[in-house]
């Protein structure tokens, strides 16, 4: 008896583990599962995705147009990524990526291209808000990782300007 429930626990508690990694809404893995994925890869590249008129459609739209939008876009970008890099969902608008550092500037440029061909269709209406990027190569353990990607975040809004995804390391040595 105790052999039954013990293992039945371990199932349980591999259960939780896997739903607390993934966003009950969005559907795709979240922040606790980067930090899990930036474990097992010691060296890796994060982009981040940055919407920032996702507010405002939000607000026009409702609630359900931006999960909509951020799934559709995931799935639009699935395609440029290899199969053991992810997109990960973050609190604001934004998508966050973790990409192997092989040819990572290529790729992120090629990332960020495809992003900003996405169109998505409400109402007859298409939409395209404009979507910043930013990214950097980081060696695990990160100890901020929460901050790291405010950084990003600021940084993606430069690149909204630039029109040009905004590496890390290129722009804090012009500060």
């Amino acid at each position: 008896l105790m052999a039954i429930n013990i293992s039945r626990q371990r199932a349980l508690n591999i259960k939780s583990k896997r739903l607390m990694s993934i966003d009950p809404v969005l559907h795709l893995p979240n922040l606790l599962a980067l930090d899990a994925d930036l474990n097992k890869n010691t060296v890796s590249v994060l982009c981040q995705l940055y919407i920032p008129d996702l507010e405002l459609l939000g607000r026009h739209y409702g609630l359900l147009m931006q999960v909509q939008y951020k799934q559709q876009l995931a799935q639009f970008l699935k395609p440029v990524l290899e199969s053991d890099e992810l997109i990960y969902i973050s609190s604001g608008h934004d998508l966050i990526v973790r990409m192997s550092p092989l040819n990572a500037e290529k790729r992120i440029s090629e990332l960020h291209n495809k992003a900003k061909t996405f169109r998505y269709t409400r109402d007859g209406v298409k939409l395209y808000p404009q979507i910043g990027c930013s990214y950097c190569i980081i060696n695990y353990p990160v100890g901020h990782l929460y901050l790291l990607i405010g950084e990003l975040r600021a940084l993606a809004e430069i690149s909204l300007t630039t029109n040009l995804p905004v590496d890390m390391r290129k722009q804090s040595s012009r500060q």
